[in-house]
């Protein structure tokens, strides 16, 4: 059995990855800054 080393789709599929959390936790934040504002603060 032959193990070849793919790095251009193992680093691809991480970045992928990594971006799908950063957009996920990123929305999050802003749902939670927008639901704990203070009355009356402005937004930006």
């Amino acid at each position: 059995m032959v193990v070849e080393y793919r790095p251009l789709e193992i680093y691809t599929v991480l970045v992928l990855e990594y971006l799908a959390l950063i957009l996920l936790v990123s929305a999050a934040v802003r749902r939670l800054e927008r639901k704990l504002a203070l009355p009356g603060e402005t937004r930006r």
